[in-house]
């Protein structure tokens, strides 16, 4: 705007007992609480903000946020390349499954589905469609992500634990990460990727197959209301 103008947010600060002091000098009406102390003290001090110092008065100001939760599980088969996140990692079996069986986006897609308030990915991705036979499950993840912003939503962080005996996951974190984060158009740093052993128990101990959990969170998608 013009220099010298401003968008004044609220809620503005006061000093409690210049606010009351002025309350009492005046009886006439006025639109707010700057319009007063301006009347009585002259013009306040304007302390840049940012837009996220929202004023939070009706359930709207509290923006629309959505959680999701999501969990897949794969045997392990020979003659399959194993694929978590997106990565290819070097290992003596893959997982058995209609897609590629990445368990961890499988996980993810089904978090997404579900903060959505969709149906799940059996529903969508059916494995008695021959689309999805053998197919990148990062497609699952942007049909997901698509399907999500047609409700107005979009993701804002992600979270996933996957959980395998073997093999060793930890060299390939940073990989899985940047492989996720550009699947949801996310900043890196809003992924969490952990991998973890079940100390030999059950069938993950047993080196049967591998497990995944994911969690998302869901925002305003651009352009939307309260976005």
């Amino acid at each position: 705007g013009k220099e010298g103008n401003y968008t004044v947010q609220t809620p503005q600060a006061f000093r409690r007992k210049d606010l009351l002091a002025a309350f009492e000098k005046e009886t006439g009406d006025f639109p707010d609480e700057s319009s007063l102390y301006l009347k009585v003290y002259g013009p306040p001090r304007i302390v840049e903000s940012t837009p996220a110092n929202r004023k939070l008065t009706f359930r709207e100001d509290f923006g629309v946020c959505r959680a999701g939760n999501g969990y897949d599980t794969h045997a392990f088969t020979a003659g399959r390349p194993l694929v978590l996140c997106g990565v290819h990692i070097p290992y003596e079996k893959g997982l058995l499954g209609h897609s590629d069986a990445d368990a961890p986006l499988h996980a993810l897609a089904d978090a997404l589905l579900s903060a959505a308030g969709l149906r799940d990915i059996g529903y969508y991705f059916p494995d008695t469609d021959p689309r999805w036979e053998g197919a990148d499950s990062a497609n699952i993840v942007r049909a997901a992500v698509r399907l999500a912003r047609e409700r107005g939503f979009a993701p804002v962080n992600a979270s996933i634990s996957v959980l395998a005996e073997k093999p060793k996951l930890s060299p390939y974190i940073a990989e899985m990460k940047t492989r996720v984060a550009k699947l949801l158009n996310v900043p890196t740093e809003n992924v969490g990727i952990a991998a973890t052993t079940t100390e030999k128990l059950g069938f993950i101990g047993r080196e049967e197959g591998i497990a995944a959990y994911a969690c998302v969170l869901l925002g305003r998608a651009s352009g939307e209301n309260g976005g």
